[in-house]
């Protein structure tokens, strides 16, 4: 089960641009009904987050099959808020 929470401190955006503020990791993120939560992660780049909204998709719909309606993407924290 799939559990969602909205950390403090997260960007979630749909923009594929990394942001440049303080330093901070990357995580693939899940959405639903106004929560987020985190899948995988973290990683030291955007990039590298979005290679991997895939795989957190295939894994979210593996573990709750509800999860084919909700959305997939990234989001970042500042490095140790998480």
């Amino acid at each position: 089960m799939l559990t969602l929470t909205q950390p403090s401190n997260v960007i979630v955006s749909s923009s594929i641009e990394p942001d440049s503020l303080e330093a901070r990791e990357y995580f693939v993120s899940v959405k639903d009904a106004g929560r987020t939560g985190f899948l995988l992660g973290p990683y030291a780049t955007h990039a590298e987050a979005l290679r991997n909204v895939e795989r957190g998709k295939a894994l979210g719909e593996k573990a709750n099959s509800w999860a084919v309606f909700y959305a997939f993407g990234t989001a970042s924290a500042p490095i140790g808020h998480v």
